[in-house]
């Protein structure tokens, strides 16, 4: 028998408590610290800068464009949408789906 099996075994009628338990201290601590937290919060979020994403997986170009996986495999093949080269994961520019969204495949 192992040692671990005895000691998970034992534990398992006991609930388990933290370092700080249900103490009133950690409870006046936690409500303090979050009255605290709570604007410094929000005004990391609103100045937070907005970033432009630049590339979509397959599955969002296929989404973005309403068309299937294979339909996106095809288009690969004949050239009309081209994925990033050197990178593993396909991942297609915005500017190409665009670019591909207003002429079509001519």
């Amino acid at each position: 028998m192992r040692w671990g099996s005895v000691i998970k075994s034992a534990d398992l009628g006991k609930p388990r408590k933290s370092f700080w338990g249900d103490s009133l201290l950690f409870r006046i601590g936690s409500a303090i610290l979050g009255e605290v937290m709570a604007p410094l919060e929000n005004k990391l979020e609103d100045n937070a800068p907005k970033i432009e994403r630049l590339t979509f997986t397959s599955k969002e170009v296929c989404q973005t464009l309403g068309i299937s996986v294979a339909t996106l495999w095809r288009m690969n093949a004949r050239g009309f949408l081209k994925p990033l080269p050197g990178i593993r994961h396909k991942l297609y520019s915005v500017a190409a789906i665009k670019r591909f969204a207003e002429k079509g495949a001519a």
